[in-house]
């Protein structure tokens, strides 16, 4: 039996550099992805995130993310290093990782038992709106596609 991924693209898409992982969702909408792999354009879920990857066997969540790093920088890591590896903040209310955190007491028994996280680093001063993404992040975008199939490919999971 194929494994049930699901690759969940978050973001506003009316602010700016929070479209990035949308616009991640929208790029691989263009690209087969192996059979077992859902993609789901969550938008901003919150806690609904929860919901989202109730049934999935492995998640991959993409989103903007503020830290330190370099506007445009693509990140991804394993939710162990959610919370230690880049102070990440989210502008969907609960974060990402408070979502997840929160899903891991409540119902651990619900989440996929592997989730990675591919986030676009994304300019503060870029958001509102009414404004389009800034260049670096637009630019970033097929990078982070690329790394989005590079962890399907890791799990063996290919066309």
């Amino acid at each position: 039996m194929t494994a049930k991924t699901v690759i969940v693209g978050c973001g506003n898409g009316l602010c700016g550099d929070d479209t990035a992982g949308l616009a991640v969702a929208a790029a691989l909408k263009e690209v087969k992805l192996p059979e077992g792999v859902e993609l789901v354009e969550a938008g901003m879920p919150g806690v609904g995130l929860l919901d989202i990857l109730a049934g999935f066997d492995k998640a991959i969540i993409v989103d903007a993310v503020m830290s330190e790093g370099e506007v445009g920088s693509v990140l991804s890591f394993h939710l162990d290093a959610l919370d230690t590896a880049r102070p990440c903040s989210s502008l969907h209310g609960f974060s990402v990782a408070e979502t997840l955190s929160l899903g891991m007491v409540l119902h651990p028994e619900r989440l996929p038992k592997q989730i990675e996280f591919v986030g676009i680093e994304i300019d503060p001063v870029n958001l509102g709106p009414g404004k389009s993404m800034s260049l670096p992040v637009q630019d970033a975008v097929a990078e982070a596609v690329q790394r989005v199939m590079d962890l399907l490919s890791q799990e063996g999971l290919s066309v």
